[in-house]
């Protein structure tokens, strides 16, 4: 395998590690700009930049936070500083609405949220890959954070996360109520 073709890992957030895709970054710079200017294949020709930018210093590893950064600058860098604004504010707006949104288990007790624990239940629970639940989980939170809520019940989450491993086909029966993981009870 030649050195430029090696899988170039992203760390998260919450410190799992994903493969670098290029697509779903494009994604993101479009969600940017597609309110101010460019077009689509403008931000895939961005992310493609990047990339090779990664590639050629040799960058095996890379935190979500620095690709984010990245993203800042090269949107500024190509004169859309609009759009660089509405991705930092879009991600200011996620963060604030994740850091107060809490989990009210059956016995009562509240903890923070968490989209990597939500992540480790569906990969556990229907024994699909890490990437997959990390996607299913985002759905999940995403739904969470729009519906605006600073506490949800347990059962509503895994019921949103059962309804969504149903829409992606990855079970049949999103209702049906799975017994805990065993690590959950200290969620």
């Amino acid at each position: 395998m030649e050195a430029g073709s090696r899988t170039i890992l992203v760390r998260k957030r919450d410190g799992g590690t994903e493969a670098f895709d290029p697509g779903k970054l494009a994604g993101a710079l479009w969600a940017a700009m597609r309110a101010t200017a460019g077009r689509y294949r403008d931000a895939r020709d961005l992310a493609a930049a990047m990339e090779s930018f990664l590639r050629r210093h040799g960058l095996r590893c890379v935190s979500s936070a620095v690709l984010f950064e990245m993203s800042q600058i090269v949107l500024r860098r190509v004169l859309l500083s609009a759009a660089a604004d509405a991705m930092e504010a879009h991600r200011d707006r996620r963060m604030r609405r994740r850091r107060r949104l809490r989990v009210r288990h059956e016995d009562g007790q509240l903890t923070w949220w968490a989209k990597a624990w939500l992540s480790e239940v569906a990969r556990r629970r229907w024994g699909i890959s890490q990437p997959a639940a990390r996607i299913i989980a985002g759905q999940v939170e995403s739904a969470l954070l729009d519906g605006g809520a600073a506490t949800i019940e347990r059962q509503a989450v895994m019921d949103l996360l059962g309804a969504c491993v149903a829409e992606f086909g990855l079970a049949d029966e999103p209702s049906v109520r799975h017994p805990a993981p065993p690590d959950a009870a200290t969620r």
